[in-house]
């Protein structure tokens, strides 16, 4: 039998405002990571009046707060470090790999979603959180079953 290292989790959430963030993200600790929201980002107040984050960097406090609101989502591109660090723009696995980012969330077409993070256990312990929490089509993203090539969502 062939072991694959496990990259992550892809699921899907549904295509309608909501706080899908939190409620995906309670299922690790949220507020021991600073978290970089990409510009290949669109992601909208309940209202659909204006953007939904208003910067570009959040403690994990601030975004725990953030994530708590509505929101709609049409695609995200969002990293987590461990601390204030610079962030570089990810575009392929390698540079997830080499980089300091732990965790990159990608959200397209409002309702697909990967997650990569570099620790296992995490890795473990999300995949549960989801199952456990009614999220559909929830997989382990690994060597062998990752087709995508860009990290980028745009």
């Amino acid at each position: 039998m062939n072991i694959f290292m496990k990259r992550g989790v892809s699921f899907q959430i549904p295509g309608k405002p909501g706080t899908y963030l939190f409620e995906v993200l309670k299922g690790i600790d949220i507020e021991k990571y600073c978290w970089f929201v990409e510009d290949q980002s669109e992601i909208w107040d309940a209202s659909y009046k204006q953007s939904f984050f208003e910067k570009g960097r959040y403690d994990g406090r601030n975004f725990i707060e953030k994530i708590k609101e509505n929101y709609y989502i049409l695609f995200l591109k969002l990293q987590a470090c461990l601390r204030n660090e610079d962030f570089s723009n990810i575009h392929t696995y390698q540079d997830f790999c080499d980089s300091n980012c732990q965790l990159l969330l990608l959200i397209y077409d409002c309702e697909f979603v990967e997650i990569f993070i570099k620790d296992q256990w995490i890795i473990d312990t999300l995949y549960q959180h989801l199952l456990s929490n009614n999220f559909t089509n929830v997989e382990y993203i690994t060597d062998e079953n990752d087709g995508r090539t860009k990290m980028d969502i745009r």
